[in-house]
């Protein structure tokens, strides 16, 4: 064999050595494009149903017939006010998740760019909801218990005058299983007898608690299903951030290994 021939054959096994690192580059590149692609698919369809779950549960907390009218009486719209921010980020939640899963089932680059740049305002806006539901709706919170007490003692200062608010406070003290705003020297203190709504119908023992904090309990499971699920959406919109620029940058090397391969 000449020399020339075998350099002839040395140069055919390196382009072939080439060719065969070049198939398992596209390969790999194709396995993880596929695999983001898939992680986002789950993951958003997921967040999308997690989201119209999170807004039927405020959509409940506004249209709660009891709750509403409570509300409504007490004139008090803290915890409507805090849930409209939920309930607004949960709908935009259903929107972004959308956007991602339209962008990744057609590979479009720009849709994955403006959903990023929609991830973070929106986290931050999830934070601040989880910030202020558990401020207002939560028993620990003194900024709660304090608001709540100026309203329901005010309800015990009407108790011999306005009708309404006394069959308002009446209701919510045997529905709730509370008395007065801190008990029963609300009443007491006020110069007015303890009403029978104060006891347990069944035992006759004087309720424990006043409404302000048993209205605060009476709370707690809305806003620990509300809180928890927008610091879930806020939490997972740092990881949807870094999975949408890592499919993105995926695809551009694609595009750029096709167009150089072509």
């Amino acid at each position: 064999m000449t020399s020339h021939e075998r350099g002839r054959r040395s140069t055919s096994s390196d382009s072939d050595l080439d060719n065969y690192q070049v198939l398992i580059y596209w390969h790999k590149l194709d396995k993880s494009v596929l695999h983001t692609r898939w992680f986002l698919l789950v993951s958003y369809v997921f967040r999308a149903l997690y989201a119209l779950f999170t807004f039927g549960i405020c959509m409940w907390v506004r249209f709660d017939l009891d709750f509403r009218e409570w509300v409504k009486a007490l004139n008090w719209y803290t915890y409507w006010y805090v849930t409209y921010v939920i309930t607004l980020a949960s709908l935009c939640e259903v929107a972004l998740s959308g956007l991602v899963i339209w962008a990744v089932l057609y590979r479009n680059r720009s849709g994955l760019k403006a959903s990023v740049w929609c991830m973070i305002p929106l986290a931050i806006v999830e934070i601040v909801a989880a910030s202020l539901i558990v401020l207002y709706g939560s028993e620990e919170s003194e900024t709660l218990t304090s608001d709540l007490y100026d309203v329901f003692i005010d309800f015990v200062y009407r108790w011999d005058t306005d009708p309404e608010a006394k069959a308002t406070l009446k209701q919510i003290m045997e529905y709730v299983g509370c008395c007065g705003a801190d008990g029963s020297d609300d009443f007491i203190n006020n110069l007015k007898p303890v009403p029978f709504e104060c006891r347990d119908p069944i035992t006759g023992a004087e309720w424990g608690y006043g409404c302000m904090q048993q209205l605060a309990w009476y709370l707690e499971p809305w806003t620990a299903i509300l809180a928890s699920s927008a610091i879930f959406f806020a939490a997972s919109d740092s990881l949807g951030v870094w999975a949408a620029l890592k499919l993105r940058r995926k695809l551009k090397l694609q595009r750029d290994e096709q167009e150089e391969f072509l």
